[in-house]
């Protein structure tokens, strides 16, 4: 995926913003009833685009060239971050909750952008520049959520950036806000 593919992706990957936004002024039943409908929504368009010529016409034409090669054969990145932050939302307090999909939403695209651009330095298929670029972002987020301990911020900074980098089999748009939040409770 060349830069400007990249930078659509992460354009689109930034409407997922108004999940935290529009948590931190709802109350949780109906942002899970907003988000779980999206979700199932989502899902449908997903398993339709392999089942429906039609239907995964209209999905190229529209998406295609900001997709990862694996989300051509699996769902995308999407369907997962909006199911891994229904989880959150029901399992989790308000502010991790809140803290976790901006490091997601917000470091996880500053990371894929910095080690596109400048990434030189290879651990697995990622880039230490992309790693690094992942904390410098979530270190200005945990500047916003001072009501969280410190080491609980640099924690979750550290949990997050560790698991974006692994080459873990499962998509780190659910991986990430799961593993993170659980890994928080922790402390």
């Amino acid at each position: 995926m060349n830069i400007k593919q990249e930078l659509k992706r992460k354009g689109m990957h930034q409407l997922a913003l108004a999940i935290p936004i529009g948590y931190t002024y709802l109350p949780k039943t109906i942002s899970l009833q907003i988000l779980i409908s999206i979700a199932v929504i989502v899902t449908i368009v997903d398993v339709g685009r392999f089942k429906l010529p039609w239907l995964r016409e209209i999905f190229s034409r529209l998406f295609n060239a900001m997709l990862r090669e694996h989300e051509s054969r699996r769902f995308t990145g999407s369907t997962y971050l909006l199911w891994g932050s229904v989880l959150i939302i029901w399992l989790f307090p308000k502010d991790i909750v809140l803290l976790i999909l901006y490091y997601l939403i917000i470091s996880d695209s500053v990371a894929a952008l910095i080690g596109k651009l400048f990434g030189k330095h290879k651990i697995f298929d990622k880039s230490v520049e992309g790693t690094a670029a992942f904390l410098v972002s979530a270190s200005v987020i945990m500047l916003f959520f001072p009501g969280i301990p410190l080491i609980q911020r640099i924690s979750a900074a550290l949990s997050a950036a560790i698991i974006e980098l692994l080459p873990i089999p499962v998509d780190d748009n659910f991986l990430i806000p799961v593993a993170t939040c659980s890994f928080m409770m922790l402390f």
